[in-house]
């Protein structure tokens, strides 16, 4: 009879969001009907006389599931999954990529030289018993009166945030505010610190009537941008997707041999050939985009009928068939419904009440929503202050099962979700 275990996962070296994925990812196998809770920071607790480099912010969140193992069994796959992830042994409160602890069990208190459950330390970390309560678990609870830790930041695992960066002068929400590379990294920074699980770089605008520019202008945007993110400690952990239906600088990118892992989306749609046969022969993975023209033509949309799922998914299913004929695999594949690319205001509110009809096509989902025109359906605020009704679809597509969500304010989004979170915990 399977257990049902509690863990805490905490990171406060690199990327700490991209480590807690990470882990919470290679767990799966183990854990059935893994649930988790959204993520806190918290200062690290530190022994006196410790070095000043020690002192590095954690991310804390707790996962539960059920799992056939023993508690040491379960321990030494936590103790391997560590080690793969770049853990080394070091002195107790040094700084750590991972460190997963196993809380509380359905089985009996347990006390051995390897292992203490529930752990020894829970009646001292309030932030971790305020995230078991989130999770409704129960006798497993540990609920107090005022369950306050008041974290400085708080984030989830899941949907992920893309942040987007436009190194542009002419983005229809942010042109000209990231041309200069140090002020594009300085803002990815800032975006991982929000907590950005991926970020796009784009190097052109799409918006309608915008001048398209050719693949070595783009480059030249582009080249100096994703240098400086190389020399960055930080950002060269970062996912990197970058926005282009140019062959020729998706090939200039193949040549530089990021570090970070690659995504190439192509708002055309992977029409070109000589696009699929590059994307083929490279470790990336690749969003599909539907796309009717670009840059974006508000008189080319889709036919009112049939309803705009059903049109994208005839188009998806034709799709994933031609690029896998090209040698490109479902399973590198992301599908990004392509809000505001040839659909009409209210086409484009359809697809967001029901995106979660497009998991039919098997891939992962990716929507960019934020700060679109259809907003103007119903508010007359300039793109740069529709952050508030973004956010608000998002926690309608996170509700969906979105995978990925495009946005602009990273954080704003990210208080929202964390928020709906608390009020209705995944399952």
């Amino acid at each position: 009879m399977p257990h049902q275990y509690i863990l805490a996962l905490g990171s406060n070296q690199g990327h700490r969001l991209g480590h807690l994925q990470d882990a919470a990812t290679r767990l799966t196998p183990a854990l059935q009907n893994m649930r988790h809770s959204a993520i806190l920071e918290t200062a690290a607790i530190l022994p006196q006389n410790a070095p000043s480099s020690w002192d590095m912010p954690y991310l804390n969140m707790v996962i539960t599931g059920k799992a056939e193992l023993s508690p040491h069994e379960l321990l030494t796959g936590i103790k391997q999954i560590e080690y793969d992830m770049g853990r080394r042994d070091t002195d107790k409160w040094a700084p750590r990529i991972i460190d997963i602890d196993i809380l509380d069990w359905s089985g009996p208190a347990l006390s051995t030289e390897q292992l203490t459950i529930p752990h020894h330390e829970l009646p001292n970390r309030p932030f971790l018993r305020s995230l078991m309560a989130s999770l409704d678990l129960g006798p497993f609870s540990w609920r107090q009166e005022n369950p306050y830790p008041e974290p400085p930041r708080s984030y989830l695992l899941h949907p992920k945030l893309v942040g987007i960066v436009n190194i542009t002068p002419d983005s229809f929400s942010d042109g000209g505010k990231h041309n200069d590379t140090g002020t594009a990294v300085q803002h990815m920074r800032q975006l991982v610190a929000d907590g950005v699980s991926v970020l796009e770089l784009g190097g052109q605008s799409t918006r309608p009537g915008s001048q398209q520019i050719s693949w070595e202008m783009e480059w030249l945007r582009l080249e100096p941008v994703l240098r400086a993110v190389q020399n960055d400690e930080l950002l060269a952990q970062v996912p990197l997707s970058v926005d282009t239906y140019y062959p020729d600088v998706v090939q200039k990118i193949k040549e530089m041999k990021l570090s970070n892992p690659l995504w190439i989306n192509d708002v055309k749609g992977l029409r070109e050939p000589r696009m699929l046969e590059l994307l083929a022969n490279m470790d990336c993975r690749v969003v599909l985009m539907h796309s009717l023209s670009v840059p974006s033509d508000p008189t080319n949309i889709l036919p009112v009928e049939p309803d705009p799922i059903e049109q994208l998914l005839l188009w998806g299913r034709d799709m994933l068939q031609q690029i896998g004929n090209h040698g490109i695999s479902k399973e590198r594949v992301i599908f990004d419904p392509g809000i505001g690319f040839g659909k009409a205001p209210y086409q484009s509110m359809a697809i967001l009440r029901q995106a979660s009809r497009l998991k039919e096509l098997g891939c992962p989902l990716f929507v960019g929503h934020s700060r679109k025109s259809f907003v103007r359906v119903f508010s007359v605020l300039p793109p740069p202050e529709r952050d508030l009704e973004t956010a608000t679809m998002s926690v309608l597509l996170a509700s969906q099962g979105v995978d990925y969500l495009r946005v602009h304010n990273v954080a704003v989004n990210m208080r929202a979700l964390v928020a709906s979170s608390f009020v209705a915990p995944n399952t």
